[in-house]
């Protein structure tokens, strides 16, 4: 195993993809810090760097197959789940390198927060998402590995980066209907403008509001099995924690606005209520037992994988 390793680290350090990706996740982490200390946090910057990550493991263990260096490993006395864990390990070390300069230029522009955002909140949301990360590099690792051509690898990788963010968005947008909608009755006014338009308003009426059943609401065991789905995706932490953080950034336009420092600005004041305080936590367990998950499949679709 230390072999495999030290050979894949040079591997790694020797690749220009690598210093690439290096590149790109530094840039990424620039643009993001400076527009969240502008504008506002957007998921959608952390939601490139997937595929950063996704281009460099694609790339690097797809050589591996292209030019035969599995089969070479194996001749030399490795054995396939030995070759498996060597490569996940090195894709995870991979990830939490990238993610580290990520993080560190992100925090670096929005070093405000710090005094915002308590530090058990923030250090929660740190390590949720690097566990989102790694169990998303795991994926990537596993299907790196049991398909032969690096073409085919960065498709399948690519689609399932979109399809991760597509399901996460539409499971937490159907979650979010309540089970009744609130409905009044309605009179009409009618008015006429100084210039002679005739003006319609619909007024509710008071004493009228009744609650009808959602169409669209989820219910029973539908919901339970939405609720799990949701939590094993690997964007889903990211999703919510930014969600949950999101009013504590725009320094810059707080202070121009406001004439204030970010701290007195009282439109920015962090709050969470108990239940995301007590999500912060239990989702934390999801990604680590996805991870486990995925690399037991990989581990097991690898060793019956025939290399002759």
């Amino acid at each position: 195993m230390s072999k495999l390793l030290y050979a894949g680290i040079r591997r790694y350090l020797k690749s220009i993809i690598f210093w690439l990706a290096v590149i790109a996740t530094a840039a990424i982490a620039v643009y993001c810090g400076n527009w969240s200390r502008n504008y506002y946090i957007d998921d959608f910057y952390f939601f490139i760097e997937f595929f950063a990550i996704a281009i460099l493991i694609t790339w690097l263990i797809g050589r591996e197959f292209d030019e035969g260096i599995f089969r070479n490993k194996m001749i030399c006395g490795h054995t396939k789940g030995t070759i498996f864990l060597s490569e996940l390990i090195l894709g995870e070390i991979n990830c939490i390198f990238l993610f580290l300069i990520f993080s560190g230029i992100f925090a670096a522009f929005n070093s405000y927060v710090f005094s915002n955002i308590p530090a058990s909140v923030l250090i929660r949301i740190f390590f949720g998402c690097l566990l989102s990360n790694m169990a998303l590099t795991a994926i990537f690792v596993t299907i790196s590995c049991i398909i032969p051509h690096r073409a085919i690898i960065a498709i399948i990788n690519i689609l399932l980066i979109f399809g991760i963010s597509f399901v996460t968005t539409s499971i937490d947008s159907s979650l979010l209907n309540e089970k009744y909608n609130i409905e009044y009755d309605y009179e009409t006014k009618v008015t006429i403008d100084e210039h002679g338009n005739e003006l319609t308003e619909f007024i509710e009426i008071p004493g009228t509001e009744r609650k009808v059943k959602n169409p669209n609401y989820v219910g029973g065991w539908k919901r339970s099995v939405l609720k799990t789905a949701y939590h094993v995706t690997p964007y889903s932490y990211i999703y919510d924690s930014l969600e949950r953080i999101s009013n504590c950034f725009s320094y810059n336009n707080a202070y121009r606005d406001n004439g204030l420092t970010y701290e007195e600005d009282p439109d920015t004041k962090f709050s969470i209520t108990k239940a995301d305080n007590k999500a912060l936590s239990v989702d934390l367990v999801y990604m680590p037992i996805l991870t486990i998950v995925i690399t037991a499949a990989g581990y097991a679709l690898f060793r019956r994988r025939d290399f002759k």
